[in-house]
């Protein structure tokens, strides 16, 4: 964006601010080669990241910003459906430690021990006017 709105990155500002809202970590391939002309120059084997941010002060114009709307959209969905398996992801990893520690067993029997069903040995019936009584 910085270079359609600039020309060349070279010519747009020195340093940017703003909020990171996605980090990629790649290593350079044949196949990124040829995908990502402007990181052309990077060795083979080389590690970067790819870093999408929100700017704090508007630098593009909004041309520039509807020219990559669709790309934008695009980025912002695969944020949701990244966050919604990392929760998926994280409600089971915790699920899988709750039942190591016993919690689930505790969470899932649903049991009252001053039951006469469950615990029938430790009760006494006896009649009176009203139905059975336990004491």
């Amino acid at each position: 964006m910085i270079q359609a709105q600039f020309g060349e990155l070279r010519k747009g500002p020195e340093t940017l601010s703003g909020r990171i809202v996605q980090k990629d970590s790649f290593t350079m391939d044949e196949t990124l080669r040829k995908r990502l002309k402007y990181l052309q120059h990077l060795p083979i084997a080389c590690q970067f990241d790819v870093v999408e941010i929100v700017f704090d002060t508007p630098i593009v114009s909004p041309e520039v910003m509807d020219t990559f709307s669709e790309e934008l959209k695009s980025r912002a969905k695969n944020r949701q459906v990244r966050a919604r398996e990392e929760r998926i992801r994280e409600m089971k990893i915790n699920e899988v430690y709750d039942r190591q520690m016993g919690k689930m067993m505790q969470q899932v029997a649903d049991i009252d021990i001053g039951s006469p069903q469950g615990f029938p040995s430790m009760w006494k019936l006896h009649r009176d006017s009203s139905g059975i009584v336990c004491s």
